[in-house]
């Protein structure tokens, strides 16, 4: 699952993120994005990396998946992250 993490603040989030992010294993995202979410659920596993590296994170989340775990990828709305994530889903 894709989905974008609000505006910097978990009170932007919609209430469908909330419950993707509850339900999910692992989350994968950018360092700064997966801070704000992991304040929401420290017991998720995460999977984290830095600026530009949206391709190598794509890569794990459809392992992850791959594997049987629920993955969900947070991002920032940007469309070239989301543009990237799509070569690989």
């Amino acid at each position: 699952m894709l989905l974008a993490s609000g505006r910097g603040d978990v009170r932007y989030e919609t209430l469908e993120a909330r419950e993707v992010l509850s339900g999910a294993d692992v989350v994968v995202g950018y360092k700064t994005y997966a801070d704000i979410i992991r304040k929401q659920f420290p017991e998720k596993e995460f999977v984290i990396s830095g600026m530009r590296e949206e391709e190598e994170r794509c890569k794990k989340a459809m392992e992850l998946a791959i594997a049987g775990k629920n993955v969900a990828v947070i991002s920032s709305g940007d469309a070239a992250v989301y543009g990237i994530c799509r070569l690989y889903i």
